[in-house]
């Protein structure tokens, strides 16, 4: 014998499950929904009545207080008993609508509001239907401001695809940078990508927001110091810069050496090398380096972590100029400095590295295939800088007799 409150249960976790379907339904998308459907109440036998009268009754009567105050429909049936005679006996909660489920589940509320969330923001445009379908979330769980910005939002961008503003500069009410956190950002690209589709504009395929929406991004910077004493006086003392790659480029500078290292304490800790830059803290980010012409004049010399990830920007950079070389990123330096070295979380997916040189191809297939233990990762910072550095000056001594 299930009772009221279990029905109430049951029929909470069937509107989680459900709600979106019954969404898509209701906005006219497919649904294959059965209305009404019911939930058994378990109907005793007449044994387990004779077992416990008073227990019966007592379901009984909970669910005819249901029935006569209308919360929920109950439909009851007639048994004819030996002992007991004729009774009549709850049979089964009966559900016609969405709307009965969510009133049952106590979501009522949460069902109306995205309904009318939903209807404002559809306003007639069929295409934004399925979109609106995977944002039931914002629809029954954000906030009314939340919301009230997420709508003006989208409508402003829908209509100005292409503004060239910041976010700060955007006119809607209530939305700054704080405000389009990654999820939002997630949110208002769908319901943008749908809204042009239907209306037959292209669907930029940028993966930033920014550059999606036809926003105005913050420009990336690089980070560079000058390790040239001549060329820091010619900087009227700068040695640390960071500034957009293409400003970069414009500086009168014509190094033999460029250094690209990753970590930031290992970059600060390079000493003077005449005719060198260093650029550093870049990760995968060393494509913007494209940007800069003159670093082709020169000889890269790379130091990065000797795990799958550093191999691959390895194999990335070496891609853009060909002339790099790579130090302390080979089998030999992970076997002397085993003890150094920690579990890689992720290692990157591909299952060869192309673009490297046999010692660094070496090192990638026994990462790969965990010759000195599982998923194994030197980081740069582990090294003793006395070793790395005299490293790091080799390269420069070698690359100076080549050249």
């Amino acid at each position: 014998m299930k009772t009221p409150a279990e029905v109430r249960t049951t029929v909470a976790r069937r509107f989680r499950a459900s709600c979106r379907r019954w969404l898509a339904g209701h906005l006219g998308l497919p649904d294959d929904s059965a209305w009404p459907f019911a939930v058994p109440l378990g109907v005793p036998s007449e044994r387990e009545v004779l077992a416990d009268p008073q227990k019966t009754l007592d379901w009984r009567d909970a669910w005819s207080a249901e029935a006569e105050s209308g919360r929920l429909k109950v439909a009851f049936a007639v048994r004819d008993w030996t002992a007991c005679g004729r009774q009549t006996v709850p049979e089964r909660a009966v559900f016609e609508s969405p709307e009965a489920v969510a009133r049952a589940a106590g979501e009522l509320h949460t069902w109306r509001r995205a309904l009318e969330r939903a209807s404002r923001l559809v306003d007639g445009e069929d295409g934004l239907r399925e979109a609106l379908v995977r944002a039931w979330s914002v629809l029954a769980e954000w906030e009314d401001e939340d919301f009230a910005i997420l709508l003006s939002a989208f409508r402003w961008l829908a209509d100005n695809p292409e503004s060239g503003l910041y976010v700060r500069q955007l006119p809607v009410e209530g939305m700054d940078t704080k405000w389009l956190t990654k999820p939002r950002m997630t949110v208002l690209r769908d319901l943008l990508a749908a809204r042009w589709r239907a209306s037959g504009r292209p669907v930029p395929e940028a993966q930033a927001f920014e550059a999606f929406a036809g926003l105005r991004s913050r420009p990336s910077s690089v980070r560079m110091r000058l390790l040239d004493p001549a060329d820091r006086a010619l900087m009227h003392g700068l040695s640390d810069l960071s500034a957009p790659p293409e400003e970069i480029a414009i500086l009168p500078l014509h190094p033999r050496i460029v250094f690209i290292s990753e970590n930031e304490q290992s970059g600060l800790a390079f000493g003077d090398v005449p005719g060198a830059v260093l650029f550093f803290g870049l990760g995968k980010g060393v494509t913007q380096l494209d940007a800069v012409p003159w670093i082709h004049e020169g000889t890269v010399i790379y130091w990065g972590d000797a795990d799958t990830w550093g191999l691959q920007i390895l194999a990335s950079l070496r891609r853009r100029f060909p002339k790099t070389r790579a130090v302390m990123m080979d089998e030999a330096t992970l076997v002397r400095f085993h003890a150094y070295a920690v579990e890689e979380p992720r290692q990157a997916p591909e299952a060869v590295c192309e673009g490297l040189l046999p010692a660094e191809a070496a090192l990638w297939d026994a990462l790969k295939s965990d010759k000195y233990g599982m998923r194994l990762r030197l980081e740069q910072e582990r090294i003793p800088w006395a070793h790395a550095w005299a490293e790091l000056m080799k390269a420069v001594a070698e690359a100076s007799r080549k050249s």
